[in-house]
């Protein structure tokens, strides 16, 4: 039986530490599906007991399961849980991108062995990508490495967030996503809404820098 009220009275009697510790010890073992399945049915009930399980030490604990060397069950219920965790907002989703988790979700997601992971995979990534509020931890994947359909998300987070900071704008030079970005134009077959989150995050940009970097 799974509420709201019982995960608030986990929580309450330190519950969420034990799933922490619990994830630490077994290490990868088969015995940690349950808790892994407890920390994101847990989190699916509200931001708070999310908030909570992040700041215990069990999204961190969760990066661990996601390893190529667990077995797939793990790392399909570990990418779910993260989904879990990181859909309500920056408080959640901005420590799992500092973690960080999008790399190695991201091998998953490529090197899926099955439909179910590459979905699980793929649903976690978008849910840290549009919810962590956090466009340096994204501008690693302004890359062409990165799959299209996960690049879409990414450069749409990129057209939302950098007309109004004047830092990330330039960070997102400083650190080549910029000149990487438009090297994807040119190389890459890419769909109709990232051809126009290009056009338009290039159009923040003097004419010239753009040139000189399209050159790159």
């Amino acid at each position: 039986r799974k509420t709201g009220e019982l995960c608030h009275q986990a929580i309450a009697d330190g519950g969420v530490n034990c799933l922490a510790k619990n994830l630490q010890i077994e290490e990868g073992h088969s015995n940690a599906l349950p808790t892994i399945l407890t920390i994101g049915h847990m989190a699916e009930f509200s931001a708070t007991l999310a908030q909570q399980a992040v700041m215990s030490g069990c999204s961190s604990g969760l990066l661990r399961y996601l390893s190529p060397d667990v077995k797939e069950a793990l790392r399909v219920a570990a990418a779910w849980s993260i989904s879990r965790l990181a859909r309500h907002g920056p408080d959640t989703a901005g420590p799992l991108a500092q973690a960080p988790a999008l790399p190695p979700l991201l091998k998953m997601y490529s090197g899926g062995k099955s439909e179910k992971t590459q979905e699980r995979a793929k649903e976690a990534l978008k849910e840290i990508i549009h919810n962590c509020h956090d466009l340096s931890a994204l501008e690693p994947m302004v890359d062409k490495k990165t799959p299209p359909e996960i690049l879409r998300h990414v450069l749409a987070e990129f057209e939302t967030g950098l007309p109004s900071s004047v830092p990330s704008k330039r960070n997102f030079v400083t650190s080549g996503a910029l000149m990487r970005m438009l090297n994807m134009k040119k190389t890459m077959e890419l769909d109709g809404r990232s051809q126009d989150s290009i056009r338009i995050i290039s159009e923040l940009f003097p004419e010239d820098v753009v040139t000189y970097y399209n050159a790159g």
